[in-house]
């Protein structure tokens, strides 16, 4: 079990490997907590080989948390790896937080994916009154999530959510398996930009998960784009799929635009899956592909 708190100070971890990991929680029953009451609080973990990565939370049969806090200040997690950027690997249900009263900053990057989600592990990151960037970039991919866990990113005071995935080879952005996706704005936009090499730009692979991108007063933007033939800015499939994908902006616009070697916005899910796009004000859909 591991506490590390600060009454007015910030905390500050950083962990460097060699052929290892940067930082590894390898997770029991056992939580661990790194939080500051009035201070920052930054985590930060790199090695330069490949087969590992920045930061790794794994754990066979783990039902803790792990949690990044600051409760009135900002926090910053990075993760440079040679596999991984940031590695969320643990089953039985843990739950990785990332908790601020102002920022949020999430830099990942590795040779393979910036940040790897998968297993049955949870992730929550929240602002109460800050921004949320998360930004990824990885050679094969750069948000990779295949988890029966779920994703919950929620600025919920006047910060905005920017997520940027990037990939030199493969797919910016990919949602699979069986994971649940919700990214929520109270009154800030909501951009997601997902960039691809020979993959897709944003990939939505679906099962019975949701997926909801949804601010009530801000602006929303989901861009996808790749240049190479055979796939397409935005790709949402499936094939026995019962879930939902919804882009809205309740009081504001949405803008939707693809742009693909392949399709620009490519929506081939089975099952009667529905995709939504719902806004107060206007709604934007641009599509460009080279079929």
């Amino acid at each position: 079990k591991l506490d590390v708190t600060a009454a007015t100070g910030s905390i500050a971890l950083n962990g460097t490997g060699g052929d290892g990991n940067g930082i590894h929680f390898s997770l029991g029953e056992e939580n661990v907590a790194i939080a500051s009451s009035q201070g920052h609080v930054s985590v930060h973990g790199a090695c330069g080989v490949e087969g590992e990565s920045g930061i790794l939370v794994d754990g066979d049969d783990s039902v803790s948390h792990v949690l990044f806090c600051a409760t009135a200040a900002s926090v910053d997690v990075a993760g440079t790896g040679g596999l991984h950027g940031v590695q969320l690997a643990a089953g039985g249900g843990a739950t990785v937080k990332v908790r601020a009263g102002g920022d949020v900053s999430i830099d990942a990057h590795g040779t393979q994916f910036g940040v790897y989600h998968s297993e049955s592990s949870n992730f929550e990151v929240s602002a109460e009154d800050g921004d949320i960037a998360i930004d990824v970039s990885g050679v094969l991919c750069g948000y990779f999530c295949n988890t029966t866990g779920s994703t919950a990113i929620a600025a919920s005071g006047r910060g905005n959510v920017s997520i940027v995935a990037t990939a030199t080879n493969n797919t910016g952005m990919f949602w699979g398996g069986l994971s649940k996706l919700d990214v929520t704005a109270a009154s800030g936009f909501i951009a997601l930009n997902g960039t691809g090499g020979d993959g897709n730009g944003i990939h939505f692979s679906l099962g019975e998960e949701n997926v909801a991108i949804a601010s009530s007063q801000g602006h929303v933007s989901v861009h996808g784009a790749c240049g190479v033939e055979g796939k397409s800015g935005i790709l949402v499939d499936g094939v026995d799929s019962v879930s939902h994908v919804l882009f809205g902006a309740t009081a504001a616009s949405v803008d939707v635009a693809g742009t693909g070697g392949l399709h620009g916005v490519q929506f081939v899910a089975g099952g009667g899956a529905m995709v939504e796009v719902r806004a107060g004000a206007d709604v934007v859909l641009r599509g460009e592909g080279e079929s």
